[in-house]
């Protein structure tokens, strides 16, 4: 009864992390996925001993169900960050840049043409330096969004030597056999 008892947590405690794997991944953008593939990745390998070597009868589960958590939690983390890096840097700021007035027409009273021109040149030179500040401020913003989603070269650099020398110990441990 007492394993039957473990069985029951442990199989509760996956069905958990796999509905949180689905819940985190359903809130990618689809315009993001390519980008968060590697992070992704990560994800897929923490997951990946859960599905090949480790079994009900394992004593570290927990640790495995601790690490898949916490790289749902990076995940989700990065999620969160880049959809309000977009929504509220980007897409907002793009919006407001769409909506400036570069013209002006009369209302009750008819204009004359320079009057129209006048106004229509003050208009322009005020709304081409605002349209020039918020066009900085989305360039920063994109580019903050690819260092967020794409590690840098060293970082993968790093990971794929790390990847190789486990390798290579690896088969080195196999010709031991």
């Amino acid at each position: 009864r007492a394993k039957q008892g473990i069985f029951k947590e442990n199989y509760n405690a996956l069905n958990l992390v796999m509905q949180e794997n689905s819940r985190v991944r359903s809130k990618i953008p689809s315009a993001f996925e390519t980008l968060v593939a590697p992070h992704i990745a990560k994800v897929d390998e923490a997951i990946q001993p859960g599905l090949s070597s480790l079994t009900w009868t394992t004593l570290n589960l927990d640790t495995y169900i601790g690490n898949v958590y916490e790289e749902l939690e990076r995940l989700e983390l990065l999620i969160e960050g880049t959809n309000d890096l977009a929504e509220f840097r980007i897409d907002a700021v793009l919006y407001d840049m769409s909506t400036l007035l570069l013209c002006e027409l009369p209302g009750d009273e008819p204009w004359t043409v320079d009057e129209f021109l006048e106004r229509t040149a003050t208009l322009c030179v005020r709304g081409s330096q605002i349209l020039q500040s918020k066009s900085i401020n989305v360039e920063e913003a994109a580019n903050e969004l690819i260092d967020m989603l794409c590690p840098p070269e060293e970082e993968v650099n790093a990971e794929e030597e790390e990847e190789g020398e486990e390798e290579k110990d690896e088969e080195q441990s196999d010709k031991k056999s």
